[in-house]
């Protein structure tokens, strides 16, 4: 469970945080070398199945197994005992996809308006279960993918069981490469996280406390850390408080607030509790102030805009469209973020023309093509975090070399550099004026309904917290709600603050008072001895009363 004692908001002049430069966010290239491992994973993920597929004389289908191998790209970080089954149920959930494709083109006769609609439907979906989880890399751009493979697959005349076969396998290299390290390092993920917690929670305590951006950013990324980690151990197995990790982890919790290690509560017998359950993460998303629910509205409208501008200039790959739109809307950014996302990804694609270019022009042998994509799969996950321009300048050769089943010489090659850069700018255009221009309020609305959820999860711990001890296990989940609210108002108040300055500014020290008042309960509860009731719940009560002047409809 995160805990953070928040120095004193000040006066009514407190700063809200700047944001770093859009020049600079432009053109930043940051934190490649650590994805090194999980570059590699990728590209082994491809490799592998590829090139026995292509020794057993089954290379049509090289490219089907393309599309499957994208699963390596999550659970990375998750400990061994819950990554297998995080890349299960997403794989399961990607063939559905496949699946779902393979249908409609078959009861459409491969009609390309019942493409776009199924495209949009699916990438809504999927953007709102990727947000509300959360789930990283954007989970409706891979729902765009993979419905176009299902379709296009059987709208072409392949076999709709070949299409899933080959995927699957793809699938199951991801698997494959994914789960080595439990052999012989089990756990180094929740000793990453860890480390990253304690490295997180000491960078902030040496920051001086004067409310700015610094202090901000500092603050929730200690508190996101601290419980990443906690959830890092719970995935791994059952957590004892004495055991190292547990020990090292509680003793950064102890530092966050400033709470002496003799602390009654510190080093019980109890530990904090997990994230919510994914039933509470997708349920509590329903509101139509949610991030989730504001981001998949502005996916569905932007989304078929953008496919009827591409259908109306006679494009023959809406697929592609819808699919830029959801890289850049569907990620919940900023407005400013997004833009951003926008314009890298309009620049990588003419950037990866140009690498296309030069693989048409060398015109590999099939051996040689699986190393080219491989090496491309590699590049695209070594620098997605980097710099997404860049990681894009890679991702579109590989789509174009898979959209055209690594037929890379022909009569044609203008027309689909032409076609495809129409419709990368197309949707990264509306995607970007989506995010100016749809619910150009969402920002409001989204910040003060969480200083709400916030305060209502207060009420409720405090409810329980009249009759039961703080280390009482109905206490604890409330404890973890809480602390769950808490994170996600610190995301919607730095999205208000880059969005719109002004209006922030008038409800920055109303939330600062929120925010310190939420961690000062979680404090208490910490410092309460076991079994023991908490002191003065009124008092708490009454200071964590909703503001009568924030309405979370955002006047």
């Amino acid at each position: 469970m995160k805990l953070m004692t928040h120095h004193g908001p000040g006066d009514e002049a407190q700063a809200i945080p700047q944001p770093v430069t859009p020049l600079r966010k432009l053109f930043a290239v940051t934190g490649i070398g650590p994805r090194w491992p999980s570059a590699l994973r990728l590209a082994a993920a491809f490799a592998l199945p590829a090139s026995i597929a292509e020794a057993l004389g089954q290379g049509e289908h090289v490219f089907g197994i393309m599309a499957g191998i994208w699963l390596a790209m999550y659970g990375h970080t998750c400990p061994y005992r819950m990554r297998w089954r995080l890349l299960g149920m997403l794989g399961g959930l990607f063939l559905a996809w496949v699946c779902l494709g393979e249908i409609v083109a078959w009861e459409s006769g491969g009609a390309r308006p019942v493409l776009v609609v199924l495209l949009v439907c699916m990438a809504a979906m999927a953007t709102y279960i990727g947000i509300a989880l959360p789930l990283t890399p954007p989970l409706g751009a891979w729902a765009v993918m993979f419905g176009d493979v299902g379709f296009v697959g059987v709208a072409g005349g392949e076999s709709a069981v070949g299409v899933l076969v080959w995927a699957a396998i793809g699938m199951l290299g991801s698997l494959a490469v994914s789960m080595p390290g439990r052999l012989y390092d089990r756990d180094k993920p929740q000793r990453d996280a860890v480390a990253a917690a304690v490295s997180a929670v000491d960078r902030y305590r040496k920051l001086k406390p004067d409310g700015g951006r610094t202090e901000l950013t500092a603050r929730r990324d200690a508190n996101a850390a601290l419980a990443a980690a906690w959830a890092a151990l719970h995935d791994a197995g059952p957590v004892r408080a004495d055991d190292p990790l547990p020990a090292e982890l509680l003793g950064a919790n102890r530092r966050m607030v400033e709470t002496a290690s003799t602390a009654t509560n510190f080093g019980s017998n109890y530990v904090p509790l997990s994230r919510p359950p994914l039933t509470h993460r997708l349920t509590r998303a329903l509101s139509p102030n949610s991030l989730a629910m504001i981001t998949t509205v502005r996916v569905i409208v932007a989304g078929a805009i953008a496919a009827a501008v591409s259908s109306s200039l006679r494009l023959d790959r809406p697929d592609w469209t819808i699919l830029t739109v959801a890289l850049v809307v569907g990620t919940g950014l900023a407005r400013m973020d997004g833009t951003i996302r926008g314009l890298h990804r309009l620049v990588g694609t003419l950037l990866g023309i140009g690498v296309y270019a030069a693989v048409a022009y060398l015109s590999p042998s099939a051996f040689g093509l699986i190393a080219v994509l491989a090496i491309l799969l590699f590049l695209i996950d070594f620098l997605a975090g980097g710099n997404y321009a860049l990681a894009v300048a890679f991702i579109t050769p590989a789509a174009l070399l898979v959209g055209a089943g690594g037929d890379v010489v022909g009569d044609h090659l203008a027309t689909l550099i032409r076609d495809r850069v129409l419709e990368t700018a197309i949707g990264a255009l509306v995607g970007i004026a989506a995010l100016w221009l749809i619910d150009r309020r969402a920002h409001r609305r989204r910040w003060l309904w969480q200083q709400q959820a916030v305060a209502t999860a207060a009420a409720r711990l405090l409810e329980l917290l009249r009759d039961i001890p703080p280390d009482d296990p109905r206490a604890l989940r409330r404890r973890r709600d809480l602390q769950y609210e808490l994170l996600a108002a610190v995301d919607g108040g730095m999205d208000a603050a880059y969005t719109e300055p002004a209006w922030a500014q008038q409800h920055w020290l109303v939330y600062l008072r929120l925010e310190q008042q939420g961690y000062g309960l979680l404090t208490a509860c910490w410092t309460t001895p076991p079994g023991d009731l908490l002191d003065d719940v009124d008092d708490w009560a009454a200071r964590l009363q909703p503001t009568p002047g924030d309405d979370p409809r955002a006047r």
